[in-house]
């Protein structure tokens, strides 16, 4: 679960909670790539990213950013931990006034 605290002037998320929420999905989804991979079962990165859909509703670019993790060419490309966060940096880069956020870790 992800937990934000909505201070935010007129949006849901600031740019630093934004940037952090990213960070807490790109770990989500590697960890579920993990799981995937133990499991001998399919990883598709669209599974996940069709309920985060609605997070940046209302931020310059969002409209891009959905269309970004919609985008089943793209999504079909995403199978590595490396891809994955080169997937939401590159989606991330679309909303315009937020600069991308920057990813540490495995």
């Amino acid at each position: 679960m992800i937990n934000t605290n909505g201070d935010a002037a007129g949006y849901l998320f600031s740019e630093t909670e934004w940037h952090r929420i990213q960070i807490a999905l790109v770990k989500q989804v590697q960890a579920w790539y993990d799981e995937c991979r133990a499991k001998d079962k399919p990883f598709y990165i669209g599974a996940f990213t069709r309920h985060i859909l609605g997070l940046a509703h209302g931020r310059a670019g969002s409209r891009y950013w959905r269309q970004r993790l919609s985008d089943h060419h793209a999504l079909a490309k995403v199978q590595s931990k490396a891809a994955i966060v080169d997937f939401f940096i590159d989606a991330s880069l679309t909303l315009g006034d937020w600069a991308a956020f920057e990813f540490e870790g495995a």
